[in-house]
């Protein structure tokens, strides 16, 4: 099922696919305890810190501009406080790995292999560079579907009040890549 799914990166959404993607993201994410403590609660300004068009292009300065002082250093405060420290994951390990993040699938699409596609696309991001990715996320329906997909348990941390899992993943250039990787970098530049 999975490879009838194509995955591709939105370089020019359209607002109803901005639309679509901050509506997922709220779900998914509704009791993330930082989208909780940026919103102050309003679930209307979840959708606006998803939606904006800043957050759209990899960024959201106008969303942080519309905060207050408060929230800005509850923000800064819940950010230097809310990066675990994985005894397992050694510093510089963490330093060289990818991070997967805010992977949702609504609930009427799962199931269908899409998670699947989605991590398999964020893996062949990786395998050029070839090192680790490390997820973390909450409840056992995640800690199942990582197992699948070929991830390590690392440990279980308390983070502002939450368990989060921690897996991690290595990911290694396969043979043919390998091989291209030194053609392009060796062998081309000869002709």
């Amino acid at each position: 099922m999975a490879s009838q799914i194509r995955i591709e990166h939105l370089s020019r959404p359209t607002e109803a696919q901005l639309d679509a993607l901050a509506g997922i993201l709220v779900t998914a994410f509704n009791d993330s305890p930082f989208a909780i403590m940026i919103s102050g609660g309003d679930s209307t300004r979840k959708r606006a810190y998803y939606r904006s068009d800043e957050q759209a292009a990899q960024g959201f300065d106008d969303f942080i501009v519309s905060l207050d002082q408060a929230t800005l250093d509850a923000c800064d405060e819940f950010t230097k406080s809310g990066e675990p420290e994985y005894s397992i994951v050694s510093e510089q390990t963490k330093a060289k790995a990818w991070y997967m993040s805010n992977l949702a699938v609504t609930q009427t699409h799962r199931k269908k292999g899409i998670a699947r596609a989605l991590i398999e696309a964020g893996e062949v991001l990786v395998r050029n560079a070839q090192g680790k990715i490390i997820v973390e996320g909450r409840g056992d329906d995640m800690l199942r579907m990582y197992h699948r997909f070929g991830y390590t348990f690392v440990e279980t941390v308390l983070d502002h009040g939450q368990l989060y899992h921690v897996l991690q993943k290595e990911i290694k250039a396969t043979y043919v890549e390998t091989a291209n990787n030194l053609f392009r970098r060796v062998i081309a530049p000869l002709f």
